[in-house]
């Protein structure tokens, strides 16, 4: 028996932004959204369009539409969105392709506002840039 392990060889994240934890959780919700993830003080949701699974795959590239995040310091197993309804949260330490995914976001991000990657607007933040992991 022959067992391989593959990891992506690229992660392409087409749309990353910051949002409020309230608004990234509402809109989980109305997007149907089964679960977010949650690793080093960040809330993530995520939307992957159903070929990326055949291009990761084939091409070894998993592919993103979109990417959310809130900061959300302490983990919690359920985000509550009101009215009794809640979406799971998985723990996701320890998963090297959201560490990968983690690591950028903080090196993106980071306090610095000189930082040309990152594009301010209000309380939400846009990105767009390269990095290799």
């Amino acid at each position: 028996m022959k067992i391989e392990v593959l990891r992506p060889k690229v992660v392409k994240i087409l749309g990353l932004d910051e949002r409020s934890r309230d608004d990234l959780v509402w809109c989980s919700a109305s997007m149907e959204v089964s679960k977010l993830f949650w690793i080093d003080g960040l809330l993530i949701c995520m939307e992957v369009p159903e070929k990326s699974l055949e291009y990761e795959y084939e091409d070894g590239v998993y592919v993103i539409s979109q990417l959310c995040y809130a900061k959300c310091p302490r983990y919690s197993r359920f985000e509550d969105v009101g009215r009794g309804v809640q979406i799971p949260v998985v723990n996701a330490t320890g998963m090297r392709v959201f560490e990968a995914i983690v690591d950028v976001i903080k090196r993106l991000d980071g306090d610095n506002p000189n930082n040309p990657r990152l594009v301010k607007r209000g309380s939400q933040s846009s990105f767009q840039s390269r990095f290799v992991v």
